[in-house]
């Protein structure tokens, strides 16, 4: 479900270009720590996990960061599916999320 935007659109969508170009400018070094970067079209990013140290390498899981309001408010972000983008339920959830 997307989120009101009561910032400037056009300013989010200036600092979420900013940021997006930043991860571009550093992206050799992200992917080889297993940071896909699947996509980014403002306001939402989704970035898989890959775990490098097994062989094969495992997609781990994604997560979705939404810059609506960004940056009078953080990204909200979520586990989605690396394949889909759709957001797990909670009984999907590829961890058991230990609470505190």
């Amino acid at each position: 479900m997307p989120l009101a935007q009561y910032t400037d659109p056009s300013v989010s969508k200036t600092k979420f270009d900013r940021e997006v170009a930043e991860y571009h400018a550093l992206a050799p070094q992200y992917r080889k720590r297993g940071w896909l970067l699947l996509e980014a079209a403002f306001p939402r990013v989704i970035v898989a996990f890959a775990a490098p140290l097994l062989k094969p390498i495992a997609l781990v899981l994604a997560v979705e960061f939404d810059y609506t309001n960004y940056d009078a408010a953080p990204p909200s972000v979520r586990l989605v599916h690396p394949l889909t983008g759709e957001p797990y339920t909670f009984a999907e959830l590829p961890t058991p999320l230990m609470r505190a």
